[in-house]
């Protein structure tokens, strides 16, 4: 950096990312602390900038001051105030504190934190280092906003939020498969306190695997066992702060505060600390719905025993069923988190209502989770597991990539995959993906994939379940599924793999989740309002009686009752009221999308006209693409959606794009819809009439917003939207793109061996095409042709397969294209060992063209590979 506006004073911090000066700033005429990043990559490098940039303008009691940011072309400095304080690191206050100050600082602290929540931030980094201290003046202030979150809402939905792996919360790492809030920050305060009040951390693991499962699954020492002057009530204090669940943490700043100013007075006033009981005004003002299961005992408990025969080798499928709202999703991120296996891989994708043709959907987003928890390792982790994708892959890695191409960020480019034949295709596709599977699901790693909604899934994904499922190659894995029961008939697909896994000998344990009884919303209603059972219980009676124990029926009642003020908090009786009259003349229907209905139509009409296009677009959404659909600016969407975060209706998702360790950001660009209803709701915003036009804008946005090189990587978002419009497409030209695009989108799920959505996609191109187009646009029509034939055929419609076959030699203009349908039947038919059949349809062709093919059955399989080559070297003397 220039220094030249500055005047050295001392260094008084030094670390591998950072170094901290104080100096006394001519342009301020006053002393400053600068802190330099070290290293920062260009990426880091703007992200840091953007953060800061938004923090500038921040101006929160208690928290450092930023004033500025200088750069250079390799380096950024934050300029802070300074306030003549020290770190209570630097200055070693580590368990040499006496009793009343650290109850001083702590309330302090604790205060601060109040006030920065309030402006909806998340520190991310509470720890001794990022507490400075004036010891003159005894003023105390929180520094290094590095990794806050602007909290939009309740909760931040993140995959990661980086921090301090020493101080983190359990959420905060990643592994809990939930909602990141301001308790976070609690859980890191817990850890602080603790360290200053014995002289050490609760967990003192160097290794990270086994700090964060120490973090997840382990209670600690309570302060008091580790040294018996602490006050069993501040101890209580701090391991309440260290509960694993957000749930059980303190859920109010004041509450801390309240407990720490009553031990304080008491130290005052009596020298001595009495016992009581923690948390009795740890009441929250807003109405905040706990994320914790209620209910379901026996259930987790069946999981979770069956995880424990994963964790010890075997393959376990387990599918949780349910209606809609019964609670099946948040059910299942209970068990997975009370069932932590420290070296475990936990990871889940959704399949998509909106998606239901698109192959693999839910899949590949589970293993893209599962790529961007390798990423995150050091870079000596990294390359292993690089090298292990390498050995297993050889030559053949493209044909994972093709279907995950996240996978490419580890090992690089790959060999560009050889040429198949179909069926040959399949089979190296399936061994080649179990090979896959195997890297992970071992003894030191077991894998837990979840599949949420698997009611949705596409017939490719059941059918590479059924294959994972049946493999009796496969150890360390479990499979764990969701589905609406109500949504799956016995000639559902789902049903009949089921039936096969079944008759394969393997047990899948099918767990069918009911309403909640009486005494489950109780105790959620007693939490929520912070009251006893027996205060809650007339409330929770109307509750029970309104929903029939649904659990998000139940919730959105609740809220509704808020919103009319039925249910508020009295501040000066410092409780929640409720008045009973005025609920029960409340009018609610029995549906669930008319009470969200109703809160849908409070909002403004343009954030309306936003989440109903958003609801089309799929459960998740990226406002960057919104703004282009609605032609506003990302700024409008931004400001506009705030709102419905705040009502709980959709959640911000934070991830790295780019899949950096060191990312970070005030700004996601990603969203999901809390609930599957609540999309449904957006959706009916919509009238039906409307809905193709809606998902023809969509798809044209995607469309005309992406790289001609990208286009394939979002081949299946761009034809589903548009098919959905197809009967406005009234254009030859549009319906000649479209065509081409389906072609796209038909081969590559023929390359992922997705046969049947394959054929979907490309009958819907026939559909579009007129007959007449064999004349103007013969080769596209032919190609178009030929591969629905080759995946009909593949898809085991063989009939169908046929008869395409008998048209298309009613078209084929030249030996060539003649004889590239000759090659695909001998090859499809030789996989099948039905040669005579591939024979009969091929000697019908060369009648026509004067080709001489003499093959019997016998020897087929001898001069099939010859006759091929043959033909092959004939046509390409033709096509030059």
């Amino acid at each position: 950096m220039d220094f030249s506006d500055y005047k050295f004073i001392e260094e008084i911090g030094d670390s591998e990312k950072s170094i901290v000066f104080r100096c006394f700033s001519k342009k301020d005429n006053c002393n400053v602390i600068v802190k330099e990043i070290r290293y920062p990559d260009s990426t880091m490098l703007n992200e840091l900038i953007n953060k800061y940039e938004h923090l500038i303008d921040l101006n929160v009691e208690g928290i450092v001051k930023i004033y500025r940011i200088e750069r250079n072309e390799n380096s950024i400095a934050i300029i802070l105030e300074d306030f003549g304080g020290v770190s209570m690191k630097k200055l070693n206050l580590v368990h040499k504190l006496n009793l009343l100050d650290f109850i001083k600082i702590a309330i302090k602290l604790t205060k601060i934190l109040d006030k920065l929540h309030t402006n909806n931030i998340i520190h991310g980094d509470i720890k001794p280092s990022n507490i400075i201290v004036n010891t003159t003046t005894d003023e105390v202030k929180i520094t290094d906003l590095s990794y806050s979150q602007i909290l939009l809402g309740a909760s931040m939905e993140t995959d990661v939020l980086p921090g301090t792996l020493a101080y983190m919360s359990p959420e905060q790492t990643g592994r809990m498969n939930r909602a990141i809030d301001y308790r976070s920050d609690f859980y890191s305060l817990g850890i602080t306190f603790y360290e200053l009040l014995t002289g050490q951390r609760p967990f003192l693991n160097e290794d990270i695997i086994e700090l964060t499962y120490s973090h997840i699954a382990k209670i600690p020492d309570p302060p008091v066992n580790l040294d018996s002057k602490i006050p069993i009530t501040i101890s209580d204090i701090v391991m309440k702060l260290l509960s694993k669940n957000p749930e059980d943490r303190y859920q109010s700043s004041y509450g801390i505060r309240y407990d720490l100013k009553k031990c304080l007075s008491m130290l005052e006033n009596d020298g001595v600390i009495t016992n009581f009981k923690t948390g009795q005004k740890d009441l929250s003002e807003c109405l905040y719905i706990p994320q914790k299961i209620y209910g379901r005992k026996d259930e987790i408990e069946e999981v979770t025993k069956t995880l424990n025969l994963t964790y010890n080798g075997s393959v376990e499928v387990v599918i949780i069923s349910g209606n809609a709202g019964v609670g099946k999703t948040s059910f299942i991120h209970e068990v997975l988190k009370n069932a932590a296996h420290k070296e475990a891989f936990f990871i889940e994708g959704k399949f998509d209502q909106l998606k239901l043709n698109i192959p693999y959907s839910a899949i590949i987003q589970a293993f893209t989770l599962l790529i961007k928890q390798l990423l995150i390792k050091n870079k000596n982790e990294v390359e292993e597991w690089k090298n292990k994708l390498l050995k297993t892959f050889r030559n053949n890695g493209q044909y994972i990539i093709d279907v995950i191409p996240e996978i490419e960020i580890i090992v690089g480019r790959q060999p560009k995959a050889a040429a198949l034949g179909p069926g040959e295709l399949k089979n190296v596709f399936e061994m080649m993906f179990l090979e896959f599977i195997k890297i992970f699901a071992t003894k030191e790693h077991p894998l837990v994939i979840f599949l949420d909604d698997l009611q949705n899934a596409d017939l490719a994904s059941l059918n590479l379940m059924e294959m994972l499922i049946t493999e009796n190659k496969l150890q360390y894995l479990a499979l764990i599924s969701s589905c609406r029961k109500d949504e799956v008939s016995e000639g559902h697909p789902l049903t009949n793999l089921i039936k096969k896994i079944n008759n394969n000998g393997l047990f899948v344990k099918n767990i069918a989740l009911s309403p909640l009884d009486f005494c489950d919303i109780n105790n959620m209603v007693s939490d929520i309002f912070f009251c006893d059972n027996e205060v809650s219980k007339p409330f929770s009676e109307l509750i029970f009686r309104k929903t029939n124990g649904n659990v998000f029926f139940a919730k959105e009642f609740i809220k509704r009752n808020y919103q009319e003020r039925s249910v508020w908090f009295d501040t000066e009786k410092g409780k929640w009221l409720w008045d009973k009259e005025k609920i029960n003349k409340l009018i609610i229907s029995d549906n669930v999308i008319d009470l969200l209905d109703y809160r849908l139509n409070k909002l403004p009409q343009k954030l309306r006209d936003i989440l109903s296009i958003a609801s089309y677009v799929g459960s998740t959404f990226d406002i960057n693409l919104l703004a282009k659909i609605m032609n506003l600016s990302d700024k409008d969407i931004m400001n506009s959606i705030s709102k419905a975060v705040l009502e709980g209706l959709i959640l911000p998702i934070t991830r790295p794009d780019n899949f950096n360790k060191n990312w970070l950001s005030n700004n996601p660009s990603l969203f999901r819809f809390y609930h599957d209803k609540i999309q449904e709701a957006c959706q009916l915003m919509i009238s039906s009439k409307d809905m193709p036009s809606t998902h023809l804008t969509i798809g044209y946005s995607i469309l005309n917003n992406t790289l001609p090189e990208q286009i394939e990587e979002k081949i299946f978002e761009i034809v589903t939207h548009l098919s959905k419009g197809i009967n406005l497409i009234t254009n030859s030209c549009d319906k000649l793109q479209l065509a081409k695009l389906i072609l796209i989108a038909g081969k590559k799920a023929k390359v992922s061996t997705a046969y049947s959505q394959a054929a979907e996609f490309l009958t819907l191109a026939t559909k579009l095409l007129s007959n007449d187009l064999w004349e103007t646009e013969h080769k596209l029509m032919f190609l178009i042709y030929k591969e629905l034939t080759e995946c009909e055929f593949l898809a085991d419609n063989h009939k169908k397969a046929k008869e395409l076959t008998d048209f298309i030699f009613t078209k084929v203009k030249s030996n060539f294209e003649y004889g590239e349908m000759y090659i695909t039947y001998l090859t499809l038919f030789s996989v099948t060992g039905r040669f005579e059949e591939g024979i009969k349809i091929g000697k019908k062709g060369t009648k026509q063209f004067g080709i001489d093919v003499d093959i019997t059955e016998q020897q087929m399989p001898i001069k099939i590979e010859e006759e091929l080559k043959q033909i092959k070297k004939s046509l390409e003397i033709e096509r030059l």
